[in-house]
């Protein structure tokens, strides 16, 4: 138990919004939905199944069964679209009982299931009187079509069963009609769609053509094959029962089914209506692409061939088998095998990078990390073998460093064959072809899926074939991203998140860890095939040193993102999630590195509440990738698979618990709360720019196949050893759970103090099973393996609970048996709130001793420490911090982490940022009440006061008169009894309004501009630049490598205009000297290319207590939570006054505006004032005025200049202003300066 005094927990107050009702039955029209909106639970989990009754969305859930493009889309209610792939037309049923008729998406009850790779739906209707109808959809998986079976029950006599097809264009929709990119109406029953489809009616069904002019198509059906282009004539046959009544009719006559049967044929909108009386038997439909049929059918061949279509399709759902006590979950086994079944493709033979949108191969991303976990060895080897094939080994590197494409702005590397990139080693786009250049690094992810497939099977003969795969792989990262050899490699979009990552040839964590792994395995595997293992040991160590040396940050506990190479190489500290999940998948960490890491994301990643009606609890939450602003697509986002990446860390951590809930979260967000049940979909709803996009994409397949069987169940073979280790990652109140695939079989389940696992391996060749499991209390009373007593060791150096393994030698199955004795595992008491410079306490019971204490983020001074408590003095390492003891207690022994928040005694509790009053109040961390003198913008206006604190509370508020707060920064200092300096604080009110006469005086800055603010973005900024092959900032200074001409173009016509007499007038009453002169220079750049000195400096001179500044720049999401650049105004006596300008809080790009949502994007401190230089208006909401929405497309015409200020000390003679860049590929701008005199 801790023991908790964090009495300031900053409270979201976030609106509880009921979420519109979207008109009934709209297609899948995915959304946004905001930060800390409730949202309705739509899908219920009822065994494998996903049930939701009278839902009102279509086309939501995919059906796959060829392995190709085609797929049948279902909606909540019974309206079907084919896709072929393709617009393939529309089909929804009705009934007609009598005069009476009824569209059954209008039914008064639908209770749609989306069931092991079918759709079921039951309806019951007054119409229907006590009956109902049970209708089954299918996907085809011998040809590419669907078929339904349609049952009625307890139907009224003479119930006719209507059925209407139409609309198939062979339409392309932009990515493939899928969720949240495509128009949600996209596979409706439009009139247009039916112009140009060509009917041909039989006795048991019909044909339709279309695809291109119904001229076209009838010259066609007349054989005199015309010509057709890039639209073909496209043929599709339907089955219907014996007997039915078939009719063209009018689309746009369908008010109801009645109606639709007795309105004339229409030559402009046909469609085909179809009705048959439902009698005992099921009525069966079938729609499909003859020429993807194995032989010509009939009506009557249709029973038959259902069955087969469900035998295949229950076959892929068991590809995996779980049961768990979590309903959540259960849905999973089938769910995944039926997405992953999604993703391979038939004819290139290899897991796509998604289903639907982006149906396309990369070879590349996670999507075949699914293969081997989920029991697919041999799709995973044809997978394999494609992309060896497609590696190039016949194109020497003849070109050198760097080989940027300067048609491209020398963002990325010039494709051309001979260069560094595009030579040996690189595997190319598309399987079975060495001649296709891409722009991703996809090497990395398909080796690192590669070295898994050897892990799962073992296969050495397999292992000796790749080996060249391998080594030239190794060659070429090493050629092409640690050319220097320093062992840190550079990071070429070569994961998923890449699409504006760039790295400038930095040393990069991820992909270095990347490479470790691989060079680690490579010397494993040499060993084992008689080849030389230690270039890939060295290399292996060298990259590991280097990490451990350069990026992982032992004060904060966490990698950081990045090192520079250019410029001040200086270390970028605020990691991505993939920072902290791919340097701990690729075991780069120790324990304690992985539990630090993965505490990082629980306290400085985004959480995003997942909040629900009908949820369980309240506290689910996913996350987004990082806090980087400004916005780009791929770097700040709210995407499955990367939360399920984490979600795998955290279980690779030995945090299991932390880990399903997080992993919990996200399948509560994206498979019953969104729009498709079961969805493996690429973007969350709460995604900022995109909102809930794609279904069953390529990443969260294979990402989600690790989490659910590597983390939750722990497999973890190692098959080259002949071992498999199982790890399971169960939450600690499980009592069982089982797991299936063609690999394992194993069964946990608790009774009390005793644990049972059986297990059965079917791996290739027997193998040792190592049982790793948690201990629940602190000592065994035994453990049996098949009934015969056994021994068991304690892991060394346990993190978090202590761990035993029990080893069971190869056998056909075990039977372990875990009997618990003793007490439970104790838990220090502590305050979790650690105040720098006061001492600081824990307390152990008696059951357990304190035996070591390990301080790696160096949080302690003064330690004292025994066998049940311990004490110590607080340094000042702010923040979240942990130590580690190590415990002992019974049997066991580990090192429990202990996190803390590392806080300063006196901390800003509040301060108000809007209105045009200042107020603060504070608060006492310490045991002590304080009485403190606070002195506020000491100088000219100062403003004095003491301010009681209780201990352990907050002061009253202090309202500052208004003849002593100014608009911007105000300096609050708070002075002890002795008169020490207790606390500084910077107080930001923009709007404050001060009741004094100031005088203000502007800085002639003309003899030191050399530059118009316009010419920003029109330089070539071509030097200095990395001399290797990299991701880089284009030419023209905005953009990323893959928007590598973009530009934006700055006009300042407004500013110059509203500056009358060279002087502009502010909101705050500041003026600024600014010429009107529209060709004179107006600013003096700093940068560190060479277009313009990396620092100026301009005289000044007198005394000021406060400097405001107009600036305008750039900056960019890789140098977020940076010093871009520095203000310093340097006093005669030598001291110094500086403001670092931070993005985003004091530093803003000029061609855009922040998105800020107090989640995913977030600011430290009030917007400051934006000068809009095309218009002149001068605002601290761009948003409003420009009424932007959302995360993109926040371009501000013309640019923005940013309004900052610098209080300075008003007792010293000032002596020069300074103007420098820090970070690498930005400009920082100053226009004007104004001192308060």
């Amino acid at each position: 138990m801790r023991i908790s005094r964090l009495f300031f927990s900053a409270l979201l107050a976030a609106a509880c919004l009921v979420p519109a009702q979207a008109q009934l039955f709209t297609s899948s029209d995915s959304k946004r939905t905001a930060p800390g909106q409730s949202r309705t639970l739509r899908y219920q989990p009822d065994g494998e199944d996903f049930v939701i009754v009278n839902g009102n969305r279509k086309f939501t859930r995919a059906l796959y069964g060829s392995n190709t493009g085609f797929r049948l889309e279902t909606s909540d209610v019974p309206e079907f679209a084919l896709y072929m792939p393709r617009m393939g037309g529309n089909l929804s049923l009705g009934v007609i009982v009598g005069e009476k008729s009824l569209w059954l998406n209008n039914a008064e009850r639908i209770e749609a299931r989306y069931s092991a790779g079918r759709r079921i739906y039951t309806i019951t209707d007054p119409l229907l009187e006590n009956g109902s109808l049970v209708i089954t959809a299918l996907a085809m998986y011998e040809a590419d079509g669907m078929m339904l079976q349609v049952e009625g029950r307890k139907l009224p006599s003479g119930t006719q069963l209507v059925w209407l097809y139409g609309g198939a264009t062979n339409k392309r929709f932009s990515r493939e009609g899928d969720m949240g990119v495509d128009a949600p109406d996209c596979f409706d029953l439009k009139a247009d769609y039916c112009t140009n489809n060509v009917y041909r009616l039989r006795q048991d069904g019909f044909d339709i053509w279309y695809g291109t002019s119904r001229e076209t198509i009838q010259e066609f059906l007349a054989g005199k094959n015309p010509e057709t282009g890039k639209n073909p004539v496209c043929h599709l046959t339907a089955l219907v029962p014996d007997g039915a009544s078939l009719l063209v009719g009018d689309a746009t006559a369908r008010t109801t089914p009645l109606a639709l049967r007795q309105a004339p044929a229409s030559d402009k909108y046909p469609v085909v209506s179809g009705t048959v009386a439902l009698g005992k038997k099921p009525a069966y439909i079938a729609i499909y692409n003859p020429e993807t049929a194995p032989s010509s059918w009939s009506y009557d061949d249709l029973a038959a061939c259902y069955d087969r279509a469900d035998k295949s399709r229950a076959e892929v759902a068991s590809t995996v088998k779980i049961t768990t006590p979590d309903p959540y979950f259960n849905t999973l086994g089938p769910a995944l095998s039926l997405a992953a079944d999604g993703i391979w493709d038939s004819s290139y033979k290899v897991w796509m990078h998604g289903a639907i949108g982006w149906r396309m191969p990369l070879n590349g991303w996670r999507a075949a990390y699914t293969g081997d976990a989920i029991g697919r060895h041999d799709r995973a080897r044809e997978h394999f073998d494609g992309y060896a094939a497609s590696q190039v080994t016949d194109v020497e590197p003849v070109l050198p460093h760097p080989a940027q494409d300067s048609a491209l702005n020398l963002a990325r590397s010039l494709k051309k064959w001979g260069t560094p990139m595009y030579s040996n080693g690189y595997i190319s786009r598309y399987p079975n072809r060495k001649n296709v250049m891409h722009h991703y690094d996809m090497n990395l992810c398909y080796i690192d899926e590669l070295l898994w497939h050897f892990n799962w099977t073992g296969d050495m003969d397999y292992v000796r074939r790749m080996w060249p795969v391998l080594t030239a792989h190794l060659a070429w990262e090493k050629r092409n991203f640690d050319p220097n050899d320093d062992g840190l490699y550079d990071a070429y979009c070569c994961i998923w998140a890449s699409d504006a990552l760039q790295y400038n040839s930095g040393g990069v964590t991820h992909s270095s860890a990347y490479n470790y792994r691989a060079n680690k395995m490579a010397a494993e595997i040499a060993e084992k095939i008689g080849e030389d293992p230690a270039p890939y040991r060295q290399e292996a160590e060298k990259i590991l040193q280097a990490i451990n040396n350069n990026l992982w940050l032992a004060d904060k506990g966490h990698w950081a993102e990045y090192k520079d190479f250019m410029g001040l190489k200086r270390v970028h500290p605020d990691a991505g999630v993939w920072t902290v999940y791919h340097a701990i998948d690729s075991e780069i960490h120790d324990d304690f590195q992985s539990w630090q890491a993965t505490r990082y994301v629980d306290t400085e990643i985004p959480h995003v509440p997942v909040i629900a009606e009908g949820l369980d609890r309240d506290d689910y939450a996913t996350i987004a990738t990082t806090t980087w602003l400004p916005y780009m697509w791929s770097i700040n986002n709210v995407a499955f698979a990367e939360v399920m990446h984490t979600a795998l860390a955290y279980w690779q951590s030995g945090r299991s618990d932390e880990a399903f809930h997080l992993f919990k979260s996200s399948i509560l967000d994206g498979m019953y709360l969104g729009g498709s049940p079961g969805n493996f979909g690429q973007i969350s709803t709460y995604d900022a720019a995109r909102g809930e996009c794609y279904r069953d994409f390529g990443d969260p397949v294979g990402v989600a196949s690790r989490a659910l069987v590597q983390g939750l169940f722990g497999i973890l073979p190692d098959m080259m050893n002949d071992r498999v280790v199982l790890r399971p990652g169960f939450p600690s109140e499980w009592e069982s759970a089982s797991f299936e695939t063609s690999d394992i079989t194993y069964d946990f389940k608790r009774k009390g103090n005793k644990d049972t696992y059986k297990v059965q391996l079917r791996f290739e060749r027997p193998a040792t099973l190592s049982l790793q499991i948690k201990a629940r209390r602190d000592k065994i009373e035994s453990v049996k393996v098949n009934g015969k007593k056994t021994s068991w060791s304690l892991k060394e150096n346990s993190v978090g609970v202590p761990q035993i393994e029990i080893v069971a030698q190869p056998a056909p199955s075990n039977k372990i048996e875990i009997v618990w004795a003793g007490k439970p595992l104790s838990q220090p008491e502590y305050d979790t709130l650690a105040v720098v410079g006061s001492r600081w306490k824990l307390s152990l019971p008696l059951s357990a001793r304190l035996m070591e204490v390990r301080d790696e983020q160096k949080l302690l001074s003064q330690t004292q420490w025994e066998a049940h408590s311990l004490s110590a003095v607080i340094r000042e390492n702010l923040g979240e911090r942990t130590l580690f003891l190590k415990l002992v207690q019974g049997d066991m022994a580990w090192w429990q982490p202990v996190p803390v928040t590392v806080t300063q005694p006196v901390t800003l509790a509040s301060s108000t940022t809007e209105g045009y009053a200042l107020s603060f109040a504070l608060a006492n961390h310490t045991d002590k009440p304080l009485a403190l003198r606070c002195l506020v913008n000491p100088g000219r206006h100062e403003y004095e006061q003491v301010v009681e604190i209780p201990a352990h509370g907050v002061s009253a508020e202090v309202l500052v008169p208004a003849s002593c707060a100014e608009p911007g920064s105000n300096t609050l200092i708070a002075y002890d009894a002795k008169n020490q300096e207790m606390a500084r604080f910077n107080c930001i009110n923009w709007e404050v309004k001060n009741s004094n006469t100031l005088r203000y005086e502007t800085v002639d800055l003309d003899s030191s501009m050399n530059a118009r603010v316009t010419d920003i973005f029109k330089n070539r900024y071509m030097s200095p630049r990395s001399p290797y092959t990299t991701l880089q900032v284009p030419a023209q200074g905005i953009g990323e490598w893959c928007h590598p001409n973009a530009f934006a173009e700055i006009d300042d016509s407004g500013l110059c205009r509203v500056a009358s007499g060279d002087v502009l007038d502010t909101p705050m009453g500041v003026p600024f000297r600014v010429k009107q002169d529209t060709t004179a220079r107006n600013i003096i750049f700093t940068t560190r290319w060479d277009n313009y000195p990396d620092s100026v400096s301009v005289p000044l001179s007198g005394k000021a207590s406060r400097a405001y500044l107009l600036m305008a720049g750039s900056t960019n999401h890789m140098q977020c939570h940076m010093t871009n650049g520095l203000v310093t105004v340097t006093y005669t006596d030598g001291t110094t006054s500086t403001l670092p300008l931070i993005n985003p809080e004091t530093w803003c790009p000029i061609d855009q505006d922040f998105y800020v949502d107090g989640q995913a994007f977030r600011l430290q401190a009030p917007r400051p004032y934006r000068v809009l230089l095309k218009s002149g208006i001068i605002t601290r909401d761009v948003e409003s005025l420009l009424k932007f929405r959302g995360a993109d497309g926040r371009n501000i015409p013309g640019g923005a200049a940013v309004i900052l200020d610098l209080p300075l000390d008003a007792t010293r003679t000032l002596q020069s202003l300074t103007l420098s860049a820090v970070s690498t590929e930005v400009v920082i701008g100053l226009m004007a300066v104004t001192l308060e005199r």
